[in-house]
Order: structure tokens, then C-alpha cells, then sequence
């Protein structure tokens, strides 16, 4: 993934599922070396955040796994629709 013309930073995928859940229980984050600068906070600060947001996919936050979504009950959540509000409004 090292590639400087590339714009991405870094990718991640859950590599492993629990077999009867289907929950990612591994992932990996693979970084575009190139792309990421240390040498000042605003740097450190993209690595962190590109960090934390890749560590959602790799826990199955991503467009393979949300049909695997199950509830409480362990029926799956296909095409669920979850609605809320935030505030006082």
C-alpha cells in the first residue's frame, strides 16, 4: 500500500469472523507510508483520527458487513431502518 500517488492514508477490512454471529472478531489496517507526516501535531492529529476511523471498519462498520447486523434476539437486521433524535427539538 505504499504508493505516494495514491491519495488514501490508510484502508482496513475485518479479516475474520466469529463463526455463529458472523461478528469481525480480526481486522487490519494497512497504512499508505507515504502519506502520513509526523513532524508536526496537525499530522499526529490525521494519524490518530485516520487511526480510529479505520479501526471502525475493521470492527465490521462497512458496507460488507451491515447486512450481517444482528439484533438482540440474533435475527439478522436486514434493510432496518434505526431513526433519532438528538437535542431538545
Amino acid at each position: 500500500m505504499n504508493d505516494q500517488a495514491k491519495d488514501y492514508v490508510a484502508g482496513a477490512v475485518a479479516i475474520e469472523s466469529e463463526e455463529q454471529s458472523g461478528r469481525p472478531i480480526l481486522g487490519v489496517i494497512a497504512y499508505n507510508v507515504p502519506k502520513i507526516n509526523v513532524d508536526n501535531d496537525r499530522g499526529i492529529h490525521k494519524v490518530i483520527s485516520v487511526t480510529m476511523h479505520e479501526v471502525t471498519h475493521a470492527l465490521g462498520f462497512s458496507n460488507d458487513h451491515f447486512e450481517k447486523f444482528i439484533d438482540e434476539k440474533g435475527h439478522l437486521m436486514k434493510n432496518t431502518v434505526v431513526k433519532f433524535k438528538v437535542g431538545n427539538g
